[in-house]
């Protein structure tokens, strides 16, 4: 039961970069004719994507992300925006690895740059609160031994890159981003727990 988790998890990533390539021949073309302008009018930058991958690091199992965000795009290519999410780690992890499932929320702070209109990175910082499940395999090897955090505040980190689907209607700058991301939350004592999600969304940018 753990490995058909497991495998449908971590198989995830294939299935929507095939959905990628898809939608990508299906974009519409005008949108790379548009060139991005830094004198563009400020708007509003929001959206929402939920993802799943890998917990690793000091944790084991799979991870799921559910994200949404809002702020401001300064112009083409810039945006600063707070970032809610919710995270759900160590389920689906393989036998051998006593951790339960634990969820936590996060808080971010996010800036990111458009590229094209393709193409998005983007980094931040804030606090993680939640449940944290953290793991270590003993030095004389054998079953890892994993421990639950409850109601702890951490302080967490982030990278994003996005691939961006345009939708019909290119003033309006709503798309569809193929997102990837890496969130990492500092637990002390040199123990960090990385979430690993790819995921699909709607946005406007």
């Amino acid at each position: 039961m753990n490995f058909g988790k497991r495998s449908l998890a971590l198989g995830a990533p294939l299935t929507l970069s095939l959905l990628l390539a898809a939608l990508l021949f299906m974009a519409p073309n005008g949108a790379s004719a548009n060139p991005l302008e830094a004198s563009a009018k400020t708007r509003v930058r929001m959206g929402i994507d939920a993802g799943l991958g890998a917990a690793l690091g000091d944790t084991k199992g799979a991870a799921f992300s559910l994200l949404g965000h809002l702020g401001l795009q300064a112009n083409d290519l810039f945006a600063i925006y707070w970032q809610p999410g919710m995270w759900v780690d160590g389920w689906a992890a393989r036998g051998d690895v006593d951790v339960d499932v634990y969820t936590f929320m996060s808080q971010m702070g996010m800036i990111d740059f458009s590229l094209s209109r393709f193409f998005q990175l983007g980094a931040g910082g804030g606090v993680d609160f939640g449940r944290f499940g953290v793991c270590h395999s003993p030095e004389e090897g054998g079953r890892p031994e994993c421990e639950l955090f409850t109601k702890e505040l951490r302080p967490a980190a982030e990278a994003r890159m996005a691939v961006i689907i345009p939708l019909p209607g290119l003033r309006a700058r709503w798309g569809l981003p193929i997102v990837f991301r890496a969130h990492t939350t500092f637990m002390g004592n040199k123990d960090y727990i990385h979430s690993l999600t790819m995921g699909v969304g709607l946005m406007r940018f």
